[in-house]
C-alpha cells in the first residue's frame, strides 16, 4: 500500500471497519476500488473505498524549489534590507539559480547604499544579460537574462512610473535613454525574479522571502481524480452493491476544502441584477463532478488531510446515498453546502 492508502486503512479501522485491500474477488485485469470494507457495528455496514492523493500543485512546487535553492546560496557580507524571490508555476531550478547568481555577482557593489536591485531570468534558454537604471532619489537597477533585443521583462516593483526616463544598455553595451514604457514590459511572463531593497539601516539580509503568482490547479486535478474514481467504483458495484466512498488525501498546505468543494459541486457564482446592482445568494455552478446524470457511483467524498482533519462532501445524486448521520462520518466535518432542487 502507498502511504496514503495506509492512512485510509487506519482511518477505516478506527471507524470499526475491516478493510480488504485490492479485493481478490474482482479479477486483477478489471478496474477495482482500493478497498472493500465491512463492519458489524458501523453504518453503512458495507462500503467501497477508493483513495486519491493530491500532492503539491505547480505553484506550491515552485515555491518549494525556490526555498530549497535559495538556502544553498551564500549571501554576500554587508548587505542590509530585504530580498524577495518571485516565482510562478513555470519556474525551473536553473532560472532560480540564475537570478541568485546575478545577485551574488552585482549586489556587493552596492553595500552601504539605499537602492533597489532587480534581477530577472526572462526566457529559459537565453543567456544574454541586459540592464537598465532609473536615476531617481532611490536609484533602481535592473539586470535581465533574456533575448538580445526587445523590451526588458521587469517586476512590477521596478520603475512604477511608465513615463519616467530610464537609462538602458544594449547587449553590446551601448547606452541610451527612453521613457520606461519604451524599454520595460511589466506584463510579460518571466521565469523568475529577485527584488532586493538595500537599506544601510535595515536588518542584515540572511535569507530570501519567496512569493508565487499563477493559478492553483487543485480543483481541476480533483475533478480528474473523481472521474477516474467513479469508474473504479462502478466496477466494484458490478460485483457487490454498496455505497462508494472516495477519500482524497492531501497535506494541509496543498489543498483546502473550498477547492475540493468546487470540484464536487461547481465553482461558486453570484447573480447580479444589472438594473439595480443588487447581489443575490451565491450558488454552485454546473461545472462540478456531482450531476444528476453522471458520476453517481460516488456516494460521498472525504477530504482527509495528513494531520487527521477531515471533511465530507455528500453526493445528492448518488445511486447509493450515505446518511450524513452515519457512524462513518463521526468526527468528520460536513461540507458547508445546502441542497435545493428545482424542476
Amino acid at each position: 500500500m502507498t502511504p496514503e492508502e495506509t492512512l485510509v486503512d487506519e482511518w477505516l479501522r478506527a471507524r470499526h471497519y475491516v478493510p480488504e485491500y485490492e479485493p481478490d474477488f474482482i479479477p486483477k485485469d478489471d478496474e477495482r476500488p482500493d478497498f472493500w470494507a465491512e463492519s458489524s457495528v458501523a453504518t453503512p455496514p458495507k462500503l467501497w473505498v477508493e483513495v486519491k492523493h493530491l500532492g503539491e500543485d505547480a505553484i506550491s512546487a515552485a515555491l518549494s524549489r525556490a526555498v530549497k535553492v535559495s538556502k544553498t546560496v551564500k549571501i554576500p557580507d554587508g548587505l542590509r534590507g530585504c530580498a524577495r524571490l518571485d516565482v510562478n508555476d513555470q519556474s525551473q531550478e536553473q532560472s532560480i539559480r540564475s537570478v541568485l547568481n546575478l545577485f551574488r555577482q552585482h549586489a556587493p557593489s552596492f553595500v552601504g547604499e539605499r537602492v533597489r536591485l532587480a534581477f530577472v531570468h526572462h526566457k529559459l534558454d537565453s543567456a544574454t544579460v541586459r540592464r537598465a537604471e532609473l536615476r531617481s532619489d532611490v536609484r533602481q537597477h535592473l539586470w535581465v537574462k533574456g533575448e538580445e533585443t526587445g523590451l526588458l521583462a521587469a517586476p512590477h516593483e521596478f520603475c512604477e512610473d511608465a513615463m519616467q526616463q530610464i537609462a538602458h544598455w544594449s547587449a553590446d553595451g551601448m547606452e541610451a535613454e527612453a521613457p520606461a514604457y519604451n524599454v520595460l514590459n511589466w506584463t510579460d511572463d518571466y521565469q523568475c525574479a529577485l527584488v532586493v531593497d538595500l537599506d544601510p539601516d535595515g536588518e542584515v539580509i540572511d535569507s530570501f522571502g519567496a512569493g508565487a503568482g499563477g493559478s492553483r490547479d487543485v480543483t481541476s486535478r480533483t475533478i480528474q481524480a473523481l472521474k477516474k474514481a467513479n469508474s473504479q467504483l462502478r466496477s466494484g458495484v458490478q460485483h457487490r452493491v454498496a455505497p462508494g466512498l472516495v477519500v482524497i488525501v492531501s497535506h494541509p498546505a496543498h489543498a483546502d476544502d473550498l477547492l475540493i468543494q468546487a470540484a464536487c459541486y461547481g465553482k461558486l457564482k453570484v447573480p447580479i441584477d444589472v438594473k439595480t446592482g443588487n447581489w443575490g445568494d451565491t450558488f454552485h455552478g454546473e461545472d462540478g463532478i456531482f450531476r444528476h446524470n453522471k458520476n453517481r457511483h460516488i456516494s460521498a467524498v472525504v477530504h482527509l488531510q495528513t494531520d487527521g482533519s477531515a471533511t465530507f462532501f455528500p453526493n445528492p445524486h448518488a445511486h447509493h446515498e450515505i446518511d450524513e448521520a452515519s457512524s462513518l462520518f463521526a468526527g468528520v466535518n460536513p461540507a458547508d453546502v445546502q441542497f435545493r432542487f428545482t424542476q
